[in-house]
């Protein structure tokens, strides 16, 4: 069966095997981004806790929400797709 199964993914030219580097990246990218959900969950959580509680500096801390709302993601992009160069290049 697994004869068939190679013959298969050599006509058409895919590997479906990943080997241990490719699923410590792929690994890393869901920590990354499990990791950046997280975050922003548990910031507006906070954030809609302290507007209920009438804490003073509510205002600051939603307008520091929506900033990382748009800087979080962008900066886990950066590092899975600096992380996805360095080992790259390690592996050249």
């Amino acid at each position: 069966m697994d004869n068939e199964k190679d013959e298969v993914l050599a006509v058409t030219g895919e590997d479906v095997r990943m080997d241990a580097h490719g699923a410590h990246k792929k690994r890393f990218k869901r920590i990354l981004a499990l990791s950046g959900v997280v975050l922003l969950v548990l910031m507006y959580i906070l954030c809609l806790i302290f507007a209920i509680m009438d804490f003073d500096g509510w205002q600051r801390y939603f307008i520091a929400c929506l900033a990382c709302t748009i800087a979080v993601p962008i900066l886990l992009w950066i590092n899975i797709f600096l992380y996805d160069r360095m080992m790259d290049k390690r592996k050249e």
